[in-house]
């Protein structure tokens, strides 16, 4: 089970898990997974990172047999409020983005299937979202400069919505990484042969 993914980056800001019964998986039946492994029940790491202005996440996961019930991979809250979401729901992988109004931004996915995700923000408006190098623009929309704290994987705050499926990599930057966003895919895509 997975007590700590360790920031590689030196800040040390660690995704932990102190609950045992809510850590996820890294070994099943005595083989090593290779990812972590979140089973849709209630399985959750998370950091209090504080971040404001231009961000970008980036995330490599496989879905689960279900890609129709609403599941979170992916939030930053604000006074506990979710507002950086990345998730599953209807078919499709969503960024959702909450500032004086919801932006929505879906791409269409299959069940048990590997996704490269990369979410950039300008710290005025959304950047960009791409899956597997597909693209939907999210431009135009002043959402990206309030400052968020605490990034938590496989569930919502409020402890539901719980994300089944794998994530073998997340990384988040407190800046606007758009403009190496074709080589983060690049190098993406180089360590795990998506698409």
């Amino acid at each position: 089970f997975v007590a700590q993914w360790y920031d590689q980056s030196g800040a040390l800001n660690h995704a932990v898990q102190g609950t045992t019964t809510s850590q996820p998986k890294i070994v099943e039946n005595g083989t090593y997974l290779g990812e972590v492994k979140f089973d849709g029940s209630g399985l959750t790491l998370g950091n209090t990172d504080s971040v404001s202005g231009a961000k970008s996440y980036c995330f490599v996961i496989t879905t689960g047999s279900d890609v129709t019930n609403e599941q979170i991979i992916y939030m930053r809250a604000k006074n506990g409020t979710q507002y950086a979401v990345c998730g599953i729901r209807n078919g499709t992988i969503q960024f959702r983005w909450y500032e004086n109004t919801s932006l929505d931004r879906q791409i269409a996915v299959l069940p048990n299937t590997t996704y490269s995700i990369v979410a950039t923000f300008d710290g005025t408006n959304t950047s960009s979202f791409v899956v597997n190098s597909i693209q939907a623009n999210l431009s135009s929309v002043n959402i990206g400069g309030s400052s968020v704290s605490g990034e938590r994987l496989g569930v919502k705050t409020s402890g539901v919505n719980s994300f089944t499926g794998d994530v073998l990599e997340y990384i988040s930057y407190p800046s606007d990484q758009s403009a190496f966003r074709t080589n983060i895919e690049y190098n993406i895509n180089n360590a795990y042969s998506i698409y």
